[in-house]
């Protein structure tokens, strides 16, 4: 039986929660890998956080994350596609708990 997917569960207590359900429309969505990884954010420095798994995304969560990103930070949605698809989009850890199928750690 083949290892089911990582996913992160956004809390529903974050207050990313509403924009999570709109743009992925479920609460729940697979990452690449359980573990953490560190991105730089200005203004806030050096942060934990998960890969999206992009490529499980259907067509529709895809142009959601496009418009909502070229949205909130006012970039070009080319620019975002392509941001998204040469590195994926970090979710931080402090708003998501992640599942694990524990045969993974064998």
């Amino acid at each position: 039986m083949p290892l089911k997917p990582h996913e992160a569960i956004i809390s529903g207590t974050s207050q990313r929660a509403e924009t999570w359900r709109r743009v992925f429309g479920s609460e729940v969505v697979e990452i690449r890998s359980p573990v953490e990884t560190t991105i730089t954010i200005e203004g806030l420095g050096e942060r934990p956080c998960y890969i999206i798994a992009v490529e499980k995304l259907s067509p529709e969560q895809m142009e959601r994350a496009v418009a909502h990103i070229s949205q909130r930070f006012n970039i070009a949605a080319d620019e975002v596609r392509a941001e998204i698809l040469g590195r994926g989009i970090p979710i931080l850890s402090e708003d998501v708990s992640v599942c694990v199928d524990p045969r993974y750690f064998l």
